[in-house]
């Protein structure tokens, strides 16, 4: 058959022409929806299917970039949007690669993106002061200059700016998209949270936010000199200073906190709200806290979408006292089946202020989990009348207290986590008895099978199934720790006296603080947390849980019988 009528069957074949149809029209669709700034995306890009990385503020200010523009851009569904074209040829845009519309619950045939256009400080041209999400297409005041984006009908980005600049005014260096309903907080210094949603055209259950961060160059150095104490110093070396004579701690555990409100129970509803209250509030009628250590549970990854946002809910009671602090993982704080959850959880809390904990590129990856730290407490008196310290002075191999912290993966704590605990306490003073151990999931010993001391509620006494062995308690009291306190169990809060190779421990419970976890065996068991106060004159550690309205059941952890 020659290839002229083998041609000329084909075009008279109408399955073929419809095909040829199919696919001119295609070709056609994709050429004008790119010449509209369209490209064809085949995969849409999830929040959590990548290592993530995070900079701490000193980080950004030392990369001095400036927001120059911030866009939002509509893309039909199966495409995706070309950045805007930059404002100069030294300008960048970067995408927020997750979508505005993340929780949306009716139908819409696009997606909504941020774009965030940056240029380094010595080439920008304008100034940004502010970025609003208005429904209105007049300028929200007379303040500096305005310029606007139409998103929709309903929907404008205005961006406040100056063309000259100064040193007082706070310029905007970055921009975070988070997500969240009323009771959704960002309380990081220097960050401007707009509570007002992004008003996107469909109903969604959890609404996009802006969140700022606004610095003036007067500032600048500030607040790098104090980022550079903490991380440098601090974080870098695991330790803490204090002159006082006592050294308090509280110990947080299961707030499983969501990005919506709170969750229900039958016909009974608990709110994420009365959990941050009751924390905020606690902590300052406690008072004096160096230290927060959280056990667990911060979040409860089945009601979160958006990593980032759930945390600093979460965080926002400890950041706006900003109170040094440090996490340990619990079994509803990530997806046990994405472990990139896991590591972005990691990497975004310890780019927060005060926070003890390190990235993942600084993990022991000999150990398991991700959250394992020895932190030192030191006593030292300042070294001038301004009560700063110099560190150099320390005796870095003799502190004074230390509190050791290590993340129960898949509800374990094992040998490797053992030989970080000799490795850390072999070189102490045996003088030295201020030593507290915490995770999060408790060890099979925390069921006793004989007869035992406590005091406090211990309500739950279901089997606890882990793999850890109970040989890890013997090697705990060998590198002699006093208590070790655990979270998960949310109606326990007691502390169980354990004795063996004739020495004693104190195995605790924080109790729950998070009003939206489950708790069935005591309907009104008030949420609570625990405090550690170490007391270096008088040489002794005591304990006492906290509730919303005061303090209760002080006991002795050691000596025990005080």
């Amino acid at each position: 058959m020659s290839i002229k009528s083998t041609l000329g069957s084909l075009v008279r074949n109408r399955k073929v022409l419809f095909l040829l149809f199919v696919g001119l029209f295609f070709t056609v669709s994709v050429h004008t929806l790119h010449g509209q700034g369209i490209t064809v995306q085949y995969k849409e890009i999830l929040p959590h299917n990548q290592v993530l990385t995070y900079a701490p503020i000193s980080q950004t200010i030392a990369d001095n970039y400036l927001v120059t523009d911030v866009q939002i851009r509509k893309c039909m569904k199966g495409f995706s949007c070309l950045a805007p074209k930059p404002s100069s040829s030294k300008s960048t845009w970067h995408k927020i690669d997750t979508k505005l519309n993340l929780h949306e619950i009716s139908f819409s045939s696009y997606n909504y993106y941020m774009y965030v256009e940056k240029t380094h400080g010595p080439d920008a041209s304008v100034f940004v002061t502010d970025v609003q999400f208005n429904p209105s297409d007049k300028a929200p005041n007379d303040k500096n200059k305005w310029k606007k984006h139409k998103v929709t009908s309903n929907l404008y980005v205005w961006i406040n700016y100056m063309e000259q600049p100064d040193f007082e005014t706070p310029y905007i260096r970055d921009v975070n998209l988070l997500f969240g309903t009323h009771d959704m907080k960002d309380t990081r210094e220097h960050w401007k949270f707009n509570p007002a949603p992004i008003a996107l055209p469909m109903k969604q259950s959890v609404q996009p936010h802006a969140s700022l961060l606004a610095i003036s160059v007067n500032d600048e150095m500030p607040i790098i000199n104090t980022a550079t104490e903490f991380e440098s110093i601090l974080k870098k070396n695991s330790l803490i200073t204090t002159r006082e004579p006592k050294f308090k701690i509280a110990q947080l555990s299961d707030l499983h906190i969501g990005l919506d409100q709170g969750r229900c129970f039958g016909e009974e509803c608990k709110f994420d709200s009365g959990t941050l209250d009751f924390i905020s509030l606690a902590l300052e009628s406690e008072g004096d806290i160096k230290l927060v250590v959280i056990t667990g549970d911060l979040i409860d990854i089945e009601r979160v979408k958006h990593i980032e946002s759930a945390v600093l809910k979460a965080l926002s009671p400890i950041l706006a006292l900003k109170i040094p602090f440090v996490f340990t993982f619990g079994d509803s704080d990530w997806d046990w089946n994405n472990y990139h959850t896991k590591i972005n959880i990691l990497n975004f809390v310890s780019s927060l202020p005060n926070c003890y904990n390190k990235d993942v590129s600084q993990a022991d990856h000999r150990m398991h989990g991700l959250t394992n730290y020895n932190i030192k407490v030191y006593r030292e008196p300042p070294a001038s009348d301004d009560n700063k310290y110099d560190y150099n002075k320390l005796d870095l191999g003799n502190p004074d207290a230390i509190v050791t912290v290590l993340d129960s993966e898949f509800a374990e704590v094992d040998a490797t986590q053992s030989n970080f605990m000799y490795r850390v306490t072999l070189h102490l003073s045996p003088d030295m008895n201020h030593r507290l151990l915490f995770f999060h999931y408790p060890l099979p010993n925390f069921r006793p099978d004989k007869q035992f001391k406590l005091i406090g509620s211990y309500n739950e006494k279901h089997k606890l199934e882990t793999p850890t062995d109970r040989k890890f308690l013997i090697d705990a009291i060998d590198c002699g720790y006093k208590a070790i306190s655990v979270g998960h169990e949310h109606e326990n809060d007691a502390c169980i006296w354990k004795t063996e190779l004739n020495k004693d421990v104190l195995l605790c419970y924080s109790g729950i603080a998070g009003e939206s976890g489950i708790t069935k065996l005591e309907k009104d068991f008030s949420r609570r947390f625990r405090i550690f106060q170490i007391d270096f004159d008088n040489n002794n550690i005591l304990s006492w849980k906290r509730t919303a309205k005061e303090p209760f059941d002080p006991q002795a952890i050691w000596p025990l019988g005080q």
